[in-house]
């Protein structure tokens, strides 16, 4: 974390160590996170979600130029400096705690992260030998913008959650799941949840600027945040 230098993640401060412990001093955010401020004062709309989900990518990018995945992104770990959410410089993804290198030969913790923001590829995992790329981030961005518009997960709840997240049972039939999203943040959140899921997504014949190599890159550049510039 002492090499992390980006305005939307945290800071690490200082780290000490005593005899039995070590004391790792972090960045102060009194604003609270996303979840208990969706709580508290209702869901976003496209643009404010749009607007938040944006600095977040930004961060995203930040860790996959850094060849890093962070593998636990979900309301709970966006945090505020401040109440001005809309403020970029305000907003910050926390608890680096599962991140890992990509180019690792075995991750410490090949499956982890939280059921219903998981990637399915993290979720399906057998064995310590199996690996994912770093767009397994960006499922977790699409569920989590999705949560921002709706105040629910994706997954029709007919099953298991944990079972609908690594099969990737998303719901897409429900005309009220959808009421708060353009057409561009509908397709923003099925490329985020399909395409990225690499252990079995399809081959979409498609060119968006979503499926550049830098594909955080490219979320950014897509439609849905370029609406609201």
């Amino acid at each position: 974390m002492r090499a992390i230098d980006h305005i939307n993640l945290i800071k690490l401060d200082s780290v000490y160590e005593s005899v039995n412990s070590y004391y790792i001093i972090l960045e102060l955010f009194s604003g609270g996170n996303l979840r208990d401020y969706i709580w508290q004062n209702g869901l976003l709309n496209e643009r404010k979600a749009a607007n938040l989900i944006k600095n977040v990518l930004k961060g995203v990018s930040y860790l996959h130029n850094q060849n890093i995945m962070h593998r636990d992104i979900k309301p709970e770990n966006i945090l505020f400096r401040t109440s001005a959410i809309s403020d970029e410089t305000q907003v910050a993804i926390a608890d680096l705690g599962l991140a890992t290198f990509n180019s690792e030969q075995k991750y410490i913790f090949p499956r982890c992260g939280t059921p219903g923001y998981v990637a399915p590829e993290i979720a399906a995992v057998n064995n310590s030998n199996e690996h994912y790329e770093l767009k397994c981030d960006l499922y977790s961005v699409g569920v989590t913008l999705f949560y921002v518009l709706t105040g629910r997960l994706p997954y029709p709840g007919k099953k298991d959650l944990m079972k609908e997240n690594r099969e990737c049972t998303l719901e897409f039939t429900k005309a009220e799941n959808y009421c708060n999203f353009s057409e561009e943040g509908f397709f923003f959140f099925f490329f985020s949840s399909k395409i990225f899921f690499a252990s079995k997504r399809l081959d979409f014949k498609i060119n968006l600027p979503i499926r550049e190599k830098n594909r955080c890159q490219g979320s950014i550049e897509s439609q849905f945040f370029l609406q609201f510039k």
